[in-house]
C-alpha cells in the first residue's frame, strides 16, 4: 500500500492542498516565476493522479498485499470485477478528488466565462482552487480510514466484503458535481457586488444544482440516514454521512445563499438593511433553537425534556459563536459583498453543515433547524425592506410561514421527518422569494417607465 511504500506521500499531498487554500495570496505572487507557478498549480493534480495510478496498478495486477484485493476480489477475480472495485471503491473517491482539482484549474475555460475579463477568470480559478481544496481535505478526513492507504495487519484468505454495485459510481459523480456547482455559485456570487461578469456562471450553476439536488436527495432518502438509529450513531456509515453532508451543503447554497445574494443586489444599499440583519439574527436563533430542541428530544441518546433543551442551547450557541466570529471579517478587509456581515453569517451556516460533523456528530441535529431558519431569512427582506403595496399577499405569506415553522416541527415524530419538513419549507420559501422578486422588478420597471 502507498502509505507503507512512501510514507511521505500523503502528508505532502495534504500540505499541497492546504497551500491551495491560500491561493488568493500565493498564486499572484508565484505568477512572475513560471516554473514555480506551474508546480504550484499542477502539484495536486499530479499527486492525486499518482494515488489513482497506484491503486489501479494494485487492483488490476491482483497484488495480494493490496487490502481491496484481499477483502473484495481474491486471486481469481475477472477484469470486470477489478474495474468495478476500482471505480466504486476508494479509487472512485480518489478519482472524484482528482476531478475537483482538474476542474479548479480549468474553470477559466468555462463557456459561461467566455466573454468576461481576464481578471475575472483568474479570480474564479483562485476561488475554485480554495473551495475544491477545502472539500478534498474534508473528503480525505471523512471518507478515507487508515486502511484505505495502509496495509492491514491480518488480511483474510478469501474475500469477506461484497463488491459495490455500479450505481455507486453514478452517485459519486453526482455528488462531485454538486460540490463543483456549489463552488461555482459561491465564487460567482462573491464578485457580483463589484460587477455582473459572473451572473451567467451563477445562474447556470443554480439551475444545474436544482436538478442534481433532486436526484441527490432521492439517493439520500434510500440510505440509512432516514432511519431512526442513524441519528444516534451517524459516523458509523461514512458514505451516507458524506452524501447527506454534500446534499445539505448544496441545498443551502442553492436555496438559501443564492436567492439572498440576488435579493441583496436588487435592494442594494437599502436604509433598512441593518434592521433586516438584526431581526434576521434574532429570528434565526429562535427558529433554530426551537427546531433543534424538538429534534434532540426525539433522539433519545441526548436525553429529553430539560436535558434536550440544554443540548439544543449548547449546539445553537456554539454555532452562533462561530458565525459571530466570521461576521467580524469585514472589519479587517473581507467586505467585498453587498452586505458583508450577512454574507459571512451565511458562510458560518455552510461551514457548520460541511465541517461541523467532523468535530461532533451532534452537529447533524442542527440541520433540520438550519433549513427551517433559512426558509424564514430568505423571505425576510421582502417584509422589512420592500415598499409593501400588496399587504394582503405579504400578510398571508407571513402567517403561512410562521404557522409552518412553528407547527411543522411539532408534527414531525422523527428527525428524518423534521429534516424533510425543513427542506420543504426552504424550497417553498425560495419559490415564493423568486416570484416576489420578479414582482418587485416589474413594479420598479413600471415606475422607471412612468
Amino acid at each position: 500500500m502507498l502509505a507503507d511504500a512512501a510514507p511521505w506521500y500523503l502528508p505532502v499531498l495534504v500540505l499541497v492542498l492546504v497551500s491551495w487554500l491560500g491561493a488568493g495570496v500565493l498564486e499572484p505572487r508565484l505568477r512572475p516565476n513560471p516554473w514555480l507557478h506551474r508546480l504550484y498549480l499542477g502539484a495536486p493534480v499530479f499527486m492525486l493522479s499518482g494515488l489513482v495510478a497506484h491503486r489501479a496498478l494494485g487492483l488490476l495486477t491482483l497484488d495480494s498485499g493490496h487490502n481491496e484485493v484481499a477483502l473484495y476480489l481474491g486471486s481469481s477475480a475477472t477484469m470486470i470485477e477489478r474495474l468495478q472495485v476500482l471505480f466504486t471503491g476508494y479509487g472512485g473517491l480518489e478519482g472524484a478528488m482528482l476531478a475537483l482539482a482538474i476542474f479548479a484549474l480549468g474553470a477559466p475555460s468555462l463557456p459561461s466565462l467566455r466573454h468576461v475579463s481576464e481578471a475575472t477568470r483568474h479570480s474564479v480559478r483562485i476561488g475554485m482552487m480554495a473551495h475544491n481544496a477545502a472539500w478534498m481535505l474534508l473528503g480525505m478526513l471523512l471518507l478515507f480510514p487508515v486502511e484505505a492507504h495502509a496495509s492491514l495487519a491480518n488480511l483474510p484468505a478469501t474475500p469477506t466484503v461484497p463488491v459495490s454495485v455500479w450505481t455507486e459510481l453514478g452517485w459519486m459523480v453526482l455528488f462531485t458535481l454538486l460540490v463543483i456547482m456549489g463552488g461555482e455559485i459561491l465564487v460567482g456570487t462573491s464578485r457580483m457586488a463589484a460587477n455582473q461578469d459572473t451572473k451567467l456562471l451563477v445562474s447556470r450553476a443554480l439551475m444545474k444544482t436544482w436538478l442534481a439536488g433532486v436526484l441527490a436527495w432521492l439517493a439520500v432518502f434510500q440510505t440509512d440516514v432516514f432511519t431512526q438509529a442513524w441519528w444516534s450513531r451517524p459516523m458509523q456509515t461514512t458514505r451516507p454521512h458524506a452524501a447527506l453532508l454534500v446534499a445539505s451543503y448544496a441545498t443551502l447554497v442553492a436555496l438559501f445563499h443564492g436567492p439572498l445574494v440576488d435579493v441583496e443586489h436588487r435592494f442594494s444599499q437599502h436604509p433598512k438593511q441593518t434592521r433586516t440583519l438584526g431581526v434576521g439574527l434574532m429570528l434565526a436563533a429562535l427558529v433554530l433553537l426551537w427546531v433543534t430542541w424538538l429534534v434532540v428530544d426525539r433522539v433519545h441518546l441526548y436525553g429529553d425534556g430539560a436535558v434536550a433543551a440544554s443540548t439544543a442551547w449548547r449546539l445553537v450557541s456554539l454555532m452562533f459563536l462561530a458565525c459571530g466570529l466570521l461576521m467580524m471579517l469585514p472589519s479587517v478587509g473581507y467586505d467585498a459583498a453587498q452586505r458583508p456581515e450577512a454574507w459571512w453569517f451565511r458562510m458560518g451556516w455552510l461551514v457548520t453543515v460541511s465541517a461541523g460533523p467532523l468535530f461532533s456528530a451532534s452537529t447533524w441535529l442542527l440541520v433540520p433547524g438550519l433549513f427551517a431558519a433559512a426558509a424564514v431569512l430568505v423571505l425576510l427582506p421582502f417584509f422589512l425592506e420592500e415598499d409593501i403595496r400588496s399587504s394582503t399577499l405579504h400578510q398571508g405569506l407571513g402567517l403561512v410561514f410562521i404557522a409552518s415553522v412553528v407547527v411543522a416541527p411539532i408534527m414531525a415524530q422523527t428527525p428524518r421527518e423534521a429534516l424533510l419538513g425543513g427542506l420543504l419549507l426552504l424550497l417553498a420559501s425560495t419559490i415564493a422569494s423568486h416570484f416576489l422578486s420578479r414582482r418587485w422588478a416589474r413594479e420598479a420597471l413600471s415606475e422607471t417607465a412612468v
